[in-house]
């Protein structure tokens, strides 16, 4: 990994969760945030719990692999 890559990746991280605390997090159960809400940003998630169903993007299959014991879902082409 090259120091630019390592630049895309902070700076897309960043953004991502700039854009989470826009949307007051992700909400799957019964968490609500400091004012009472649940959290919206999981609307914009791409591949989580998505396994089996189409990339959004280039419609590969997406897969499900386990990292570190927990489940990880991917898309193996536009994510390698």
């Amino acid at each position: 990994m090259t120091g630019g890559d390592m630049e895309k990746i902070f700076k897309a991280g960043k953004l991502i969760i700039k854009k989470a605390i826009k949307h007051r997090g992700t909400t799957f159960n019964n968490y609500i945030d400091a004012s009472g809400r649940k959290g919206n940003y999981s609307r914009l998630l791409k591949v989580y719990k998505r396994e089996g169903e189409q990339c959004l993007i280039c419609k590969n299959i997406i897969k499900k692999i386990k990292v570190a014991g927990r489940g990880t879902r991917y898309c193996p082409k536009c994510q390698k």
